[in-house]
């Protein structure tokens, strides 16, 4: 099967400017199988807020994916810092750390590697 990874930049999609663009974003979700994974569960908590300040469903139900904790797990620490893991696993930062679509691309590195 298959699979598809989908980064989707936070910062570049304004939702509380431009609600009607979170909506399409939404649905488009909605239309299609998608697991929804951030680092810790923050991302997850602001997108549930955001869904409920914009009155749209939240997308993606129970389906969420912790990679923090899924990196502990699998490499028998606690949970750290997404830098930190990326140098653990010798991938290294790339971009800039705390930059929406550069952390995103960074967890999708340490997310390939732990599917591994």
């Amino acid at each position: 099967m298959a699979r598809a990874y989908l980064v989707v930049d936070v910062e570049a999609t304004c939702w509380d400017s431009q609600p009607a663009l979170a909506r399409l974003h939404l649905e488009i979700l909605d239309r299609h199988q998608v697991l929804f994974a951030s680092w810790g569960d923050y991302d997850r908590r602001q997108l549930e807020r955001d869904c409920k300040l914009h009155r749209v469903k939240y997308p993606f139900g129970k389906r969420h994916l912790n990679v923090k904790q899924l990196f502990a797990d699998r490499w028998h620490c606690r949970p750290c810092g997404m830098f930190q893991a990326l140098e653990m696993a010798r991938l290294g930062l790339e971009g800039t750390h705390h930059r929406a679509l550069d952390d995103a691309r960074n967890v999708t590195r340490l997310l390939v590697q732990l599917l591994r």
